[in-house]
């Protein structure tokens, strides 16, 4: 008995950090879960979308076969038919996996993150995902409203590949990439990246010969899910697009994905980029003011993080000019790993900067001594406060931006005068 205390007493001291966390993690997810309303007007059935789709085959998964679901929706069938097995009601299943999925996600993310951040780093990054986009109107009103959706198993499987691409777990890639393209195919736009990271862990510049060898070395682990999606497309049978689905794009069954309709869609692209609001939209209002915290990294990390992710990212706004939604928001949020890796990095510098600066005026600063168990307290203490900060100006892009270096700034002062014993570490170095 003793023995299991002492084991749990570790564990607990060792993991007490992400254990609150997650705890309050799971209860925002419950408040959200309460406040939300569980389907809005728009997401009820009836109204012909994608919920409808997904709610038809959770009743009967055997419509996919019968011509009455259109694509690429009738393709989408993993999640549908996890509910069609289940014993429950199709609603209590649909909410049930969506917020596991959501739950989950954020915990993936987090650990996703520590293979390249220290905890607080990560603990932040996550907090950075929370409250500019899990919290933000268009997550919340499309994605926890609507029901009957696959959105949250699909970030989920985004998040799962990333973490194994990282791990370089190549076996578990291929299984979560096998389930996340019969949840969703928009997860094949990890493929690049699951090859350019195999390439670029072991090479530093792109060489014709060794990329291809690297290519065919590696493409047994995306064949099964090339083989899944061409299963999926040669037995299910799609609806065609009926006229009354799409009459709102201007377009019309005969030119869906014509040559016409790309001109159409890039035209409109153009239009919304340089006419309306199209720049802050694509830039901050789907990501707040994470892609400021983009623009403070240096160059070569910039750099890489482009030759990693870049078609990935590319990918994800192509989705705009394909798609069919007045919900744009949702096609670019499978992008979320890539923007908070890199805006994680960008806060990671930037203190790290204002701490070596600070540390070269040490020796002109009057010094207090504590004991170092207090270091950790400082460190506690700035990520609340930083958070703090992001709440309150959330919506000030510039002035967040501001007071949060600020804050970085005036903790680095505080750290000059709470002696850490040794010039050369850094604010964030000491890991928990």
């Amino acid at each position: 008995m003793k023995r299991e205390l002492l084991k749990f007493k570790n564990f607990w001291l060792k993991n007490y950090v992400e254990i609150i966390f997650f705890t309050c993690y799971l209860i925002l997810l419950i408040l959200i879960r309460i406040i939300i309303p569980n389907e809005w007007v728009l997401w009820k059935l009836g109204y012909e979308s994608d919920n409808e789709f997904y709610y038809m085959m959770a009743e009967n998964i055997s419509c996919i076969f019968d011509r009455i679901i259109i694509s690429p929706f009738c393709y989408r069938v993993f999640q549908p038919f996890i509910i069609y097995i289940l014993p429950f009601d199709i609603k209590l299943s649909f909410t049930v996996i969506g917020f596991i999925s959501y739950y989950l996600l954020g915990i993936v993310l987090y650990y996703t993150l520590r293979i390249h951040f220290d905890k607080i780093y990560s603990l932040l990054g996550m907090l950075l995902f929370i409250i500019f986009i899990e919290c933000s109107i268009n997550f919340l009103y499309v994605e926890f409203s609507a029901v009957y959706n696959v959105d949250g198993l699909t970030y989920l499987f985004f998040i799962c590949c990333f973490y194994a691409i990282l791990k370089r777990k190549n076996i578990l890639y291929a299984i979560f990439l096998v389930l996340g393209v019969l949840t969703k195919e928009s997860i094949l736009f990890t493929i690049p990246v699951f090859f350019l990271y195999n390439y670029y862990v072991d090479n530093n510049k792109l060489k014709l010969k060794k990329g291809l060898k690297s290519l065919l070395r590696n493409f047994k682990f995306i064949l099964p899910a090339i083989i899944s999606v061409l299963i999926v497309r040669l037995v299910v049978v799609p609806l065609p697009i009926p006229e009354h689905y799409v009459w709102y794009m201007g377009y019309n069954e005969t030119d869906y994905l014509s040559l016409d309709y790309f001109k159409m869609m890039i035209n409109r692209e153009i239009s919304f980029f340089f006419i309306e609001d199209g720049f802050y939209w694509y830039i901050f209002k789907v990501w707040g003011i994470l892609p400021i915290f983009l623009l403070l990294n240096k160059t070569e990390d910039i750099w890489k993080w482009i030759r990693i992710y870049g078609i990935f990212i590319f990918c994800a706004y192509l989705q705009l000019i394909i798609g069919k939604t007045d919900f744009r928001a949702r096609f670019l949020y499978i992008a979320y790993y890539p923007v908070i890796y890199l805006s994680v990095l960008g806060i990671k510098r930037i203190n790290e900067l204002l701490g070596t600066y600070i540390q070269n005026s040490n020796n002109q600063i009057f010094t207090i001594k504590i004991k170092r168990k207090k270091d950790y307290l400082i460190n506690y203490w700035f990520f609340f406060i930083i958070i703090v900060y992001m709440i309150l100006y959330s919506y000030f892009y510039i002035i967040g931006v501001l007071i949060i270096i600020a804050s970085l700034l005036a903790f680095q002062i505080a750290r000059v005068f709470m002696d850490f014993n040794n010039k050369n570490i850094g604010f964030f170095q000491y890991k928990i």
